[in-house]
């Protein structure tokens, strides 16, 4: 906040009255004289400010919050808990002749998880037959306990003559019952039975090889496993307002995060997200949480909903919000069935997510020694050609301020050329901090006069230079110990001045 201020008019100041002066006389004549003008009278809150920021917020009290929220970060969908590894081919020897041959054979799954019905969303049954003879043959292929749009799922298998016949079954849309034997889960079964034999012998032997591939699970009831599965990593950019311009030393005293997560999936998960603050000086902060419970929906078609709140209590969070980030790189994992298997199956259906957002909270309560607050403002240009800068002889800025702000505050001014070296700097003790009382809230301002004069050596370097860089350190009273308030009616009374003497002659 004191950035915006005393950055924006410190540069009004040097603009507005280096070019007021006339530096082009007709006669040669030497003068010496001053000039004095009021630049700016003004009156600067809090509350307008909050008009104006879109993250800022306040309380009924007037307490400014900065709000960031991202409502979704990251999803996981029904197939990221029912995946299955590829399946094992399932081979026979089925005779012409025999009476229909029934085939048992299980589900391979992740995690030891024990499916007890699933809803193929996509996928093939691979099929090959092995037919000694010349004639063509056609086999009845029933999946067993399985149902395609509420019908028995039943293809026809022709295998042509003197070789080896495959081909493609489409399993969309399939649901299966896998509890059809001992014990009651990851049942597949087959039944092939002849339709045609053609001319071959009783007695023919085929050979018959069944492949499930690429299952696509939409929704299941079961038990989904122990494993862990990774999420999406990612990098999230953060823009946090007025605070951007922070570079070191923001401290709050309550900074809150909120995880939200919204489920239809009936697992319990243990979450462990991982959160790294990039921080405006390039540095990074863990945010150093420990794994999250969630418990997930107890009913189909209903959703879960949970809020985990992170404080200083329970994380690194005032260190992660003192980088001032600027970005948050984001991954991290979930773990199902954390306490193991459990009486009540899992579930999920076509429609079933995951969803995680993040809401990052953060009252103005400042606890902070040498906040630093800079910027750079590039290309100046005072308005005066090289040869006229002798003709200036002093420069001064006057500063009368009534502070309403509980925070002191010193400004340094770096003059450069646009390489970044430092021709010449300035410093003043620009704000006393307003008294305030054991709640942190001002109860009296602080009114004080301050002068920055600038002499011919400087003059020549500040009107060549290129850029300004204005930094602004922030104290909290009892060095740093003291908790202060923001509010919305928190002010800066500002009266600014400049006396310029001029010493050239006219020609």
């Amino acid at each position: 906040m004191k950035k915006l201020l005393v950055f924006g008019f410190f540069t009004l100041l040097l603009s507005g009255c280096i070019n007021d002066l006339n530096l082009n006389p007709s006669t040669e004549l030497t003068y010496k004289g001053h000039w004095a003008a009021p630049i700016v009278n003004t009156r600067l809150n809090l509350e307008n400010l909050v008009a104006t920021q879109e993250l800022a917020t306040a309380d009924p009290d007037g307490l400014i919050h900065i709000i960031y929220r991202e409502d979704s970060i990251y999803q996981h969908y029904a197939a990221d808990y029912t995946s299955v590894p590829a399946q094992s081919p399932v081979s026979t020897t089925f005779s012409v002749g025999m009476p229909p041959l029934s085939i048992d054979a299980n589900l391979g799954t992740f995690g030891g998880a024990k499916m007890k019905t699933l809803s193929v969303k996509s996928g093939r049954l691979l099929w090959s037959v092995d037919n000694p003879v010349s004639d063509t043959i056609e086999l009845a292929l029933t999946l067993q306990n399985t149902t395609n749009n509420g019908q028995p799922a039943v293809f026809t298998v022709s295998a042509l003559g003197m070789g080896i016949t495959s081909g493609v079954i489409n399993v969309d849309s399939l649901t299966m019952d896998l509890t059809q034997g001992t014990p009651a889960y990851n049942n597949l079964g087959f039944v092939l039975e002849m339709i045609e034999s053609g001319n071959a012998p009783n007695g023919t032997q085929l050979e018959v090889t069944l492949t499930y591939e690429d299952l696509n699970i939409g929704g299941a009831i079961g038990f989904f496993g122990e494993r862990v599965i990774n999420f999406p990593s990612g990098t999230l950019p953060i823009n946090l307002g007025l605070l951007q311009n922070i570079s070191t030393g923001l401290y709050l005293a309550d900074p809150q995060i909120k995880i939200f997560i919204r489920s239809n999936i009936g697992l319990p998960l243990q979450i462990s997200p991982n959160l790294i603050a990039i921080g405006k000086n390039g540095n990074f902060v863990d945010l150093g949480l420990s794994p999250l419970q969630f418990t997930g929906s107890n009913t189909p078609g209903n959703f879960a909903y949970d809020t985990i709140s992170i404080s200083t209590a329970n994380s690194n969070i005032d260190d992660f919000i003192a980088a001032v980030p600027k970005e948050i790189i984001y991954s991290g994992s979930v773990k199902t069935n954390p306490a193991g298997e459990l009486p009540i199956d899992n579930f999920v259906t076509g429609e079933g997510a995951i969803n995680i957002g993040l809401e990052i909270d953060l009252p103005l309560e400042l606890k902070t020694k040498d906040l630093t607050i800079q910027n750079t403002l590039y290309n100046i240009d005072f308005g005066v050609e090289d040869s006229d800068i002798e003709f200036v002889e002093e420069l001064s800025l006057g500063f009368r301020v009534e502070n309403g702000f509980p925070l002191d505050a010193d400004l340094l001014i770096y003059f450069q050329d646009s390489t970044g070296a430092v021709l010449d700097s300035a410093n003043i003790a620009m704000f006393d901090a307003a008294a305030v009382d054991a709640s942190g809230n001002v109860v009296n301002p602080a009114r004080s006069d301050r002068y920055l004069t600038f002499t011919n050596a400087q003059i020549s370097n500040i009107l060549k230079s290129d850029d300004i860089r204005v930094k602004v350190i922030l104290n909290t009273s009892n060095s740093g110990n003291q908790v202060v308030r923001l509010l919305t009616n928190y002010y800066i009374d500002l009266v600014l001045g400049a006396r310029v003497k001029l010493n050239y002659k006219l020609q």
